[in-house]
């Protein structure tokens, strides 16, 4: 029995070892993983900030961990283009420009990112892009930007009734514009469903129930002009709406695969009330569903218990594997969840959730998440530690709001 157990061990240990070198060697394929500055700053963007993030994300070593981009959102340049159509960087907020600011995040080991919208006019009334995508593209590559959230504002711009197809139609222009000028860029489509009538102000007008169907119809179109593309409006640092969200990624799971990734928004952990054990579990299911990780807390003093949430190698390690499968719900029942996402290496890996206000006993049978064989090498990615060969069951106590995540490896 104990030589049993020291071999489970000791494959469990040879597994994650593998696991982390095929994610290293991933290169863009996997969910970008970076931080923006909307959900902690809202409009408040400047240079200086930019260059005290990076700081923090050196000082905390979160380049260690994956994450490469530093996303300034929405409310970096003037009011107005400049005569011949050109973004002009408000000189209160980025004296220096962009050009030096890229330079020295790129010294640091990050790359930057930046915002625009297909609209004349930002969500935040600053001229957008319509009209001059290569133009604008041309900029942003010139600057050395690698990332590009482009944000569709239809409430902004008086536009709420514009069509399917001219949508598709300006995310497939500026697709291309960023193409000639930098292929690998990422391109964020953040367009929330209004293509597909599944914005929060369309669904309010008809009151209608949004089928899983439905959902991936939506965004059939977007794998194939983007990087990552928005499934939600926009989250909030709180328990129920993240769960909304959780809910709304049903029926998409099919669209996601190497080098396109639905987004159900950024990262909330350590903003806002979220508890330790929600912050936990939110990491946990973003990192289960292939979600991008766009940080969104303040990560020029990061308090440690947070640091201890987005720096979990072995949790990151299901996000970025290599075969980059959505997680998909294999049992819910009674306020618990079991989340079960495919790996390239034929490991599985498991999340339970206990959405419930207070905690549950919960014994996890293999055969309720359709999992294939009877007995698995356990590990417990947050408590660091392989269980050993568990045969059929695994009985557990979950705290409310709460997740456990395993990486179950067959003997």
């Amino acid at each position: 029995m104990i030589m049993h157990r020291t071999l489970s061990l000791l494959v469990g240990s040879c597994l994650l070892a593998s696991l982390l070198q095929a994610t290293d060697a991933a290169g863009g394929e996997t969910p970008p993983m970076g931080w923006n500055s909307y959900n902690k700053f809202g409009l408040g963007v400047h240079g200086f900030l930019v260059r005290e993030t990076v700081d923090g994300a050196k000082r905390y070593k979160l380049d260690e961990a994956g994450y490469k981009y530093i996303v300034m959102d929405d409310g970096w340049p003037e009011r107005e283009l400049a005569a011949d159509g050109r973004l002009v960087p408000d000189p209160n907020r980025f004296p220096e420009g962009i050009k030096p600011l890229t330079d020295y995040v790129k010294s640091q080991g990050f790359e930057l990112g930046i915002y625009s919208s297909p609209n004349k006019r930002t969500c935040g009334d600053w001229p957008g892009s319509l009209g001059n995508e290569e133009l604008h593209a041309q900029q942003f590559a010139e600057w050395g930007v690698k990332f590009v959230k482009y944000d569709y504002c239809p409430t902004r711009n008086d536009e709420q009734e514009t069509g399917r197809e001219e949508i598709i139609r300006r995310y497939r222009v500026f697709t291309e514009a960023l193409n000639k000028v930098d292929p690998e860029m990422v391109h964020a489509i953040c367009e929330k469903g209004w293509a597909g009538s599944l914005s929060r102000r369309q669904r309010k007008a008809t009151n209608g129930t949004v089928t899983a169907e439905q959902r991936h119809a939506a965004f059939a179109w977007a794998p194939e002009l983007g990087t990552m593309w928005r499934t939600t409006g926009d989250i909030k640092a709180n328990w129920k709406r993240i769960m909304q969200i959780l809910d709304m990624q049903e029926g998409l799971e099919e669209l996601a695969g190497p080098g396109a990734f639905n987004n159900p928004d950024m990262l909330e952990v350590g903003n806002g009330n979220l508890t330790r054990a929600e912050n936990r579990a939110h990491f946990s299911l973003w990192c289960i569903l292939n979600s991008p990780l766009i940080l969104g807390n303040d990560l020029r003093n990061i308090p440690d218990d947070v640091v201890e949430i987005i720096t979990n190698k072995e949790v990151i390690a299901l996000n970025q594997d290599v075969l980059c499968k959505q997680g998909k719900i294999g049992y819910s029942r009674d306020g618990v969840q079991v989340w079960v996402k495919p790996l390239k290496n034929g490991d599985t890996g498991v999340l339970i959730l206990n959405r419930n206000d207070e905690p549950v006993d919960f014994t996890f049978n293999f055969a309720d998440a359709s999992l294939e064989v009877n007995a698995y090498i356990v590990r417990d990615l947050w408590a660091k530690k392989t269980l050993g060969t568990i045969n059929q069951s695994l009985k557990l106590e979950i705290a409310s709001h709460d997740v456990k995540v395993y990486r179950l490896g067959i003997p």
